[in-house]
């Protein structure tokens, strides 16, 4: 049930699911001029495994519960807070 994650309309949610999509919005982003990446409702993580590529940090913020865990199991990520029903994590490449 994990990636079984449904928008919820209270929180305005609408999910990006078109890969070619995905791929043309981080293409279109010029990653060498930011020295970060923060990405706000990343859902199911959509953009995030294009990023998780490019970019040596990436920081997340979510605020919706079936979002967090959902993405605390796809992908291997430090939760560096969560308080008041918002989370925010940072990924860092693993070497090996």
């Amino acid at each position: 049930m994990v990636g079984n994650v449904k928008p919820k309309k209270f929180l305005g949610q609408h999910f990006l699911i078109d890969e070619n999509i995905s791929k043309k919005i981080i293409e279109s982003i010029d990653f060498s001029k930011h020295n970060k990446v923060i990405e706000v409702g990343p859902g199911k993580g959509a953009l995030t495994k294009h990023l998780l590529k490019i970019k040596d940090i990436l920081t997340l913020v979510e605020i919706d519960k079936e979002s967090i865990f959902f993405l605390k199991n796809e992908f291997i990520i430090l939760l560096l807070q969560f308080e008041n029903a918002v989370a925010c994590f940072q990924f860092t490449p693993t070497t090996g």
